[in-house]
């Protein structure tokens, strides 16, 4: 059956909008409620809040105090997290379907009804201040932290900011500027709740509505960015450099500008691009960095997908010294693509892409997760027209969406992040 057809929408009357997927293979259900705000949404002096708000909200509610939720929802074998990024913060809750009525309350009291207590709030400062040190010293999270910081300052774009936040802005934090924050910001015309499992959409319909129907003043939320990718078009490419006294090995990365979810199909071959470059070891860069020279330990491409702009970042591990023939070797490979490129790698990869999206919906908690992802970044419809594009792709439309990523006057950024003996 086509995936789509198992999907139900519904809008409740204060805007909130529900999205439900029928699996009922097993007596299970997720409900994982996506809110449209992270650190894009934050100012420079705030930076971090909504990390510490999805952090908060489990410590007390007005019907779930002191930790009550994650104890409650233990107890009854369910499974509970959250998590916070640029564009999004979401909680969800996967447990067996009889218990599903419990799980909509427990999301909706966070959503809805925290209650900020200065113990757990002080408290919690002092996790996320030791989150901020561990971070400083891993040095993958280092260098992609400077790639956002340093790609996205030169346009002055709220995409510089970490996620996580600043040591001093955690310290500065006020009560009231969490709750003040949480207020405007947790809005139910600015979530969408995902539900899939073994339920009825009646159901599903019926418990949204008794605890998702919130009526708040504020019902009116807008946000208004807009990334200017032209600002990069007459810039030199720039490198950063730093280092570390606990590695033994150079991080890098070189990363351009590409394509977000406004144009899906572009956004889809660059994806496909990525994968062909540097995903797996019969990619490109591995072959030929890794098989053929060995010039270095790791080697991978990706898409750094954002809501109002992505990222395409070749990045890897090696020897200090081995950088520059790196960067040749790389700058080779993207030049002559269009004469090694045949489309039996395409073949391949499409055929990896059809099978990964159907084993995408072997479980609640992906499907929620994936179409509420897409939801925030588009709308979750695209998930499915991806598998459409998928299929029409050819090589044409590959060497096309190569030559708009790596024009050879596009802007790029060099990270770099060695060993401080290097």
């Amino acid at each position: 059956m086509n995936k789509i057809q198992n999907i139900q929408t519904f809008l409740l009357n204060n805007g909130l909008k529900l999205v439900f997927y029928k699996k009922n293979d097993l007596p299970i259900v997720d409900i994982n409620l996506w809110v449209k705000i992270g650190s894009k949404n934050e100012t420079e002096k705030n930076s971090g809040i909504s990390h510490f708000l999805e952090h908060i909200v489990f410590k007390n509610t007005k019907s779930f105090p002191n930790n009550a939720i994650s104890r409650e929802i233990e107890d009854i074998g369910g499974l509970m997290n959250a998590a916070t990024s640029i564009d999004y913060t979401h909680f969800y809750i996967t447990l067996a379907s009889k218990y599903a009525e419990k799980a909509f309350f427990a999301i909706s009291d966070m959503a809805f009804n925290l209650e900020l207590e200065e113990k757990n709030f002080n408290l919690e400062k002092g996790v996320i201040i030791e989150e901020i040190e561990l971070y400083k010293n891993h040095p993958s999270s280092n260098l992609f932290e400077n790639i956002y910081k340093h790609f996205f300052s030169i346009s002055d774009f709220v995409y510089s900011r970490p996620i996580i936040g600043t040591k001093q802005n955690i310290l500065d934090m006020k009560t009231l500027d969490l709750k003040s924050y949480y207020d405007k910001n947790y809005n139910p015309c600015n979530m969408v709740l995902f539900v899939a499992g073994d339920l009825e959409f009646e159901k599903v319909k019926d418990l949204a509505n008794k605890y998702f129907n919130v009526k708040k003043s504020n019902n009116n939320f807008k946000e208004n960015l807009n990334f200017n990718g032209d600002i990069y078009l007459k810039k030199s490419p720039l490198t950063f450099e730093n280092s570390m006294s606990t590695i033994n090995q150079t991080y890098f990365a070189i990363t351009f500008n590409s394509f977000d979810y406004s144009n899906i199909k572009k956004f889809t071959l660059s994806k496909i691009l990525s994968k062909i470059l540097g995903q797996g070891q019969s990619s490109k860069l591995y072959k030929a960095l890794k098989l053929d020279k060995n010039l270095v330990w790791d080697i991978n491409a990706s898409i750094f997908d954002q809501k109002y702009a992505s990222l395409f970042s070749i990045y890897g591990q090696c020897e200090y010294k081995n950088l520059e023939e790196i960067e040749k070797v790389i700058f080779d490979e993207i030049n002559n693509f269009s004469k090694t490129f045949i489309n039996a790698e395409l073949e391949k990869i499409k055929n990896i892409l059809a099978f990964g999206n159907e084993i995408e919906f072997e479980t609640v908690n992906n499907i929620t997760s994936i179409l509420g992802y897409y939801e925030v970044m588009s709308k979750f419809e695209d998930f499915f027209e991806i598998k459409n594009i998928i299929k029409s792709i050819t090589i044409k439309d590959i060497l096309d969406i190569k030559s708009e990523i790596f024009d050879k006057n596009k802007f790029f950024v060099k990270e770099i992040l060695k060993p401080e003996n290097a």
